[in-house]
């Protein structure tokens, strides 16, 4: 389904699809067409609803493809490590009708981006790291290697 208007709409949609990768460390809709991964959005986030965004289902008509009338729910259950600033800001972002989707300067005032009562750090990473008694070092840096091949240890060398 086309539409032909292009404006920062799209472009947040992508960010909020992106962003959401990144989150993932995934490809968040991963389809082999873009039929397919409108399928795979509303499987996932919900379909639109008639009232809500007439002109999707005009085309549909047109096209001779019918909408799944599939319940809304939040990407919160695709990123279970964001925050819930990240999830909300997602949310808004991946609203497939342009209409309802927030512009940039709207995003950019979002609490993501500023909370009035932290001080902003670019290296401290919004995702919320999972609950658990396991150390990412035991797990990832004991036998390092590079496609199953063995690291060596380059510290006992001396220049």
């Amino acid at each position: 389904m086309k539409f032909v208007k292009y404006d920062e709409k799209v472009d947040v949609l992508a960010i909020g699809w992106i962003m959401g990768e990144m989150y993932r460390m995934a490809p968040a809709f991963w389809g082999r067409n873009a039929l397919d991964q409108l399928r795979i959005y509303w499987y996932a986030l919900g379909s639109p609803k008639k009232h809500e965004w007439p002109e999707a289902y005009k085309k549909a008509e047109a096209l001779g493809f019918e909408i799944p009338q599939l319940p809304k729910r939040s990407i919160g259950f695709k990123v279970d490590l964001a925050s819930e600033d990240a999830i909300d800001l997602m949310d808004q972002m991946l609203n497939l009708n342009p209409k309802d989707r927030p512009d940039i300067k709207t995003i950019l005032g979002h609490p993501y981006f500023s909370k009035p009562e932290e001080t902003f750090n670019p290296f401290v990473s919004p995702v919320v790291p999972p609950k658990t008694n396991e150390s990412f070092a035991n797990n990832y840096f004991t036998e390092p290697t590079f496609g199953g091949e063995m690291v060596p240890n380059f510290a006992h060398i001396v220049n």
